[in-house]
């Protein structure tokens, strides 16, 4: 939260547990580490959501461009879930009430039980922050970002004993550190940061919630709202009760984290394999579907190793399936794979060599998202073979 005085608490077991056992070489370690809070933490983890400003038509777009922004950091990269989006009015128990006010978007630090707003977001920047107005949604999604940031209880990166950062430092208390100080993390004010989850912030939430669940969420409605399930890997036909409670050709958007594809078709087909219209679905957030909403009948998730561009999976990907060998400059381009997903079941032997086609100076990666290679292994593999 904001300007909120805490001192810091070191938690050595706590971070022992955390770090000495099995951390991957191959992420970059100096870069993953976080600032969490020890107190009011969600026991939950999908965490109920809603607008103290009821009416539907007002900040239509702002509030998508929030909804949006959520859904492709936080619940693409982690565990979390946000439910619900609709009007506070009659609402109790402990949700994220967002009220939308011309002032310092804030929020405290964590699970609030308030019946009052507990996080103010600004869409208009009459007063505070007027350079905003050039550029509306890349502020609405930043400032929205930092501030769920927060009530997921993540504090300010720029507050731990070990920043180099002094802009609004705070001490804090009832706090722990995890990992080394992370000069890019969203949580730090002296990070140029758009609103994006750097890989210490995932992990300093997967502390508190644990790894992302590998399973295609699906919405009942567009906009990654309304009723929402969770397909694991597996075949799922409509027809047969097998996609409630959103049910048959009713699904408008949805989630595939990184580590399986989704594979949606227009009909079950006599085979149970999908027929008619079908579209593969690989890691992205599908706010609206197109042609193919309310028109799904048979999904089947499959596990896949992904792998992308960019740290913390972002840019162009590709999706490996098991029992192959991957060639790249042959199948795909060469030494550009900076991080990847291997789902529960699978391990990838990635090669920094060619090696005559069967790979040479290698490791091999058990299940676990590896949000940022190290490196020794950035832009270095050049053959991954899935099994």
């Amino acid at each position: 939260m904001f300007n909120q005085t805490k001192s810091f608490v070191t938690f050595a077991i706590f971070l022992f547990t955390l770090f000495a056992c099995g951390k991957s070489p191959t992420l970059d370690s100096s870069r993953i580490g976080s600032y969490i809070s020890t107190v009011h933490r969600w026991n939950i983890t999908s965490i109920p959501v809603c607008w103290e400003n009821p009416d539907s038509n007002f900040f239509r777009q702002e509030k998508a461009w929030v909804r949006n922004a959520i859904a492709t950091t936080f619940e693409f990269y982690t565990n979390i879930r946000f439910v619900g989006w609709n009007s506070c009015a009659g609402m109790e128990g402990a949700r994220i009430r967002i009220d939308i006010r011309d002032e310092r978007p804030h929020s405290p630090a964590g699970a609030s039980f308030e019946d009052n707003p507990t996080m103010f977001l600004n869409f208009t920047f009459q007063k505070f922050s007027p350079a905003c107005q050039a550029t509306p949604e890349e502020c609405i999604r930043s400032y929205a970002v930092h501030e769920f940031g927060h009530a997921v209880s993540l504090l300010h990166e720029q507050d731990r004993p070990d920043s180099t950062c002094t802009n609004g430092q705070v001490p804090q208390q009832n706090a722990a550190t995890v990992g080394a100080y992370d000069p890019d993390s969203v949580m730090n004010y002296c990070a140029n940061n758009p609103g994006r989850l750097t890989p210490s912030d995932v992990k300093g939430l997967e502390a508190i919630y644990g790894t992302n669940d590998p399973g295609v969420t699906i919405y009942e409605d567009e906009g990654l709202d309304d009723t929402r399930w969770t397909l694991p890997p597996g075949i799922y036909l409509g027809n047969r009760g097998q996609l409630n409670p959103i049910g048959n050709d009713n699904i408008d958007s949805l989630l595939v984290p990184p580590g399986v594809t989704a594979r949606a078709c227009e009909h079950e087909g006599s085979d149970g394999r999908g027929a008619g219209r079908c579209q593969v679905y690989s890691p992205g957030v599908y706010a609206h579907l197109g042609a193919m909403g309310d028109m799904i009948s048979f999904v089947e998730v499959t596990p896949a190793v992904s792998v992308f561009e960019h740290w913390q999976f972002q840019g162009r990907s590709w999706n490996l399936k098991r029992g192959k060998i991957y060639i790249f400059g042959r199948d795909f381009e060469n030494d550009v794979i900076s991080s990847i997903a291997v789902p529960p079941g699978t391990a990838a032997r990635v090669c920094r060599d060619y090696g005559g086609g069967i790979g040479a100076n290698c490791q091999v990666l058990w299940q676990g998202q590896y949000e940022a290679l190290d490196a020794a292994w950035n832009d270095q593999i050049s053959l991954i073979e899935v099994y």
